[in-house]
């Protein structure tokens, strides 16, 4: 089972640290990082992938990156750099607004 939110790179750590956190022991076995506006460059997508895995410690992860600005494939090239397993792609960069990776 995943747990994706919505919009994860704007909350507060404090609360996504929680939250992952108790889905993960609620039986949650892939954590997935949204950049749902698409704000995130790759340095600090980096960062905060960073941060996300010291504070979480993901076993298995995912992301998924809107492209509003440009960078989703960037940011998602990013992510398997920084070990996520299970990026979220499409065909073509379809999806709502300026589309996906």
């Amino acid at each position: 089972m995943a747990f994706v939110t919505e919009d994860t790179v704007r909350a507060p750590f404090p609360f996504v640290e929680r939250l992952y956190r108790a889905c993960r022991e609620a039986g949650a076995d892939r954590l997935v990082v949204s950049d749902t506006v698409g704000i995130m460059t790759p340095s600090t997508f980096r960062a905060f992938l960073r941060e996300f895995r010291r504070r979480v410690e993901p076993t298995d992860w995912s992301v998924h990156c809107h492209n509003d600005f440009g960078m989703a494939t960037a940011n998602t090239l990013t992510a398997l750099e920084e070990g996520v397993q299970s990026p979220h792609v499409c065909v073509n960069g379809l999806g709502e607004r300026a589309g996906n990776t």
